[in-house]
């Protein structure tokens, strides 16, 4: 088997190590010149040690190592201690990796401790062994009838059990051991039987999923008790409402859709009564997507480079799409453009994919400050809104194409004839906006911006 024993005269008790834990000092490192037993399994047993397994630290005699949870028992003789660890790989039976059999010391006067699982009756000084709901016995036998003092260490290690309970099966007292780690027992020298019921409540474990974005309501808080015994369990809000009521509940249950708020959830079963776990579903901060470009109107002829500054808010991601086909994820890109016209230039910040917003701005490309792709004066053509109606005064200017766009490069009008004159279009089921009218004939592209406000 993995166990090592090894008997130290001064203390005149056994120490074990076992699967990463030892009991009465008990080290994985053993001292120069040190005696040490193991128990065999086969037939014709040997032992081999190599070269490889000297190990540059030469322990202390005897290193001390705390167990996870450690039960101590002293009388005016002498000390002794059994170790109890919860380990995924272990199983409720006597496991060779990870167990170490009790070895009592040969004076009769020393108390003994060890730990019995209720399926055998195998008595160990390690006994390691899946997170469950479980009872495993304790025994102390002694030479000497009389008081001795228990003391019980590493009881945080199992904040995930909701109770730690001792019942005492001589007298019937409970020890609730997250409260009493220690007290005094009177033993007599003729127990041979279990005294004390250490009862370990079901592992608790709580997870919970945080809000995916700002205002959102997709939070998930699971809760999960590794136990085949029913309990019931009450779900409230910050505000003490209750949003689920449940019975006989065995292992799971969860909620979904929750807001941002904390949360208590009680459950109850017959061995621990009640247990509160407070849970905190948050929420990120919310986005707000912005830029500046150095330019709205940029020309061929200068270079048509738009420098973009990003002035996001709480985003971590950055998608641009330049309106050309070209996109970015730089968070401040410079595009360069080679071909006129008009651009939207759209920015969609996230903080992941269900997260996000987006931000237009419109970019106006011409060949040259002074060519024939410049907008016309100003002055020839005007643009207003009365009353929800969009007026066009064309000022004896015509164009054979007429395209109207909102601020965000949503199209809202398009038509392809004849506009000379005056031109006029309903508004009032639209939005309010800034509307980019682009007027174009085959010299001429005029881009004019008209805000809109309902």
């Amino acid at each position: 088997n993995n166990a090592i024993y090894i008997f130290n005269p001064d203390l005149d008790m056994f120490a074990s190590y076992s699967g990463g834990i030892g009991a009465n000092g008990g080290s994985k490192n053993i001292a120069s010149s040190q005696a040490f037993w193991v128990q065999t399994v086969a037939a014709s047993p040997s032992i081999i040690v190599t070269e490889p397994c000297k190990t540059a630290i030469d322990g202390a005699f005897l290193k001390q190592s705390n167990g996870p949870l450690t039960f101590n028992v002293q009388n005016g003789y002498g000390t002794d201690q059994t170790i109890i660890n919860f380990e995924s790989n272990a199983t409720n039976n006597f496991d060779a990796l990870y167990d170490a059999l009790k070895l009592a010391s040969p004076n009769p006067n020393k108390p003994s401790i060890s730990s019995l699982m209720q399926s055998n009756s195998t008595e160990y000084s390690i006994n390691q062994l899946p997170e469950q709901e479980v009872n495993i016995f304790i025994k102390i036998k002694t030479g000497v009838s009389g008081i001795h003092n228990i003391t019980i260490s590493g009881i945080a290690n199992y904040n995930q059990s909701p109770c730690l309970l001792l019942e005492d099966l001589f007298t019937g007292m409970v020890y609730d051991l997250k409260v009493t780690s220690s007290f005094s027992a009177y033993i007599y020298d003729t127990t041979l039987s279990p005294r004390f019921l250490l009862k370990f409540g079901a592992p608790i474990e709580v997870s919970s999923t945080n809000l995916s974005c700002f205002g959102s309501a997709d939070g998930k808080i699971t809760f999960n008790k590794n136990s085949t015994t029913p309990f019931d369990i009450l779900w409230k809000n910050s505000l003490g409402d209750t949003i689920s009521n449940q019975t006989s509940i065995i292992g799971l249950d969860s909620i979904t859709n929750l807001a941002a708020d904390s949360y208590t959830i009680t459950s109850s079963d017959n061995l621990c009564g009640n247990s509160t776990d407070t849970v905190i579903i948050t929420e990120p901060l919310p986005i707000t997507a912005l830029f500046v470009a150095d330019a709205d109107t940029v020309y061929l002829s200068n270079g048509g480079t738009v420098n973009f500054a990003n002035q996001s808010v709480n985003a971590i991601n950055y998608l641009w799409d330049f309106g050309d086909a070209n996109t970015s994820t730089l968070p401040s890109p410079i595009h360069t453009y080679f071909i006129d016209g008009n651009y939207f230039v759209n920015l969609i910040a996230s903080q992941n994919a269900n997260c996000y917003q987006t931000y237009t701005k419109l970019i106006t490309v011409l060949i040259s400050p002074t060519g024939i792709d410049e907008t016309i004066n100003n002055d020839a053509i005007k643009a207003w809104i009365n009353s929800d109606i969009l007026t066009i005064d064309f000022n004896n200017s015509s164009f054979n194409q007429l395209q109207i766009n909102n601020v965000l490069g949503q199209l809202v009008y398009a038509n392809h004839q004849d506009f000379t004159g005056t031109f006029s279009l309903d508004v009032s089921k639209l939005k309010s906006s800034v509307f980019l009218i682009t007027l174009t004939n085959a010299t001429e592209v005029e881009v004019i911006k008209v805000p809109y406000i309902k």
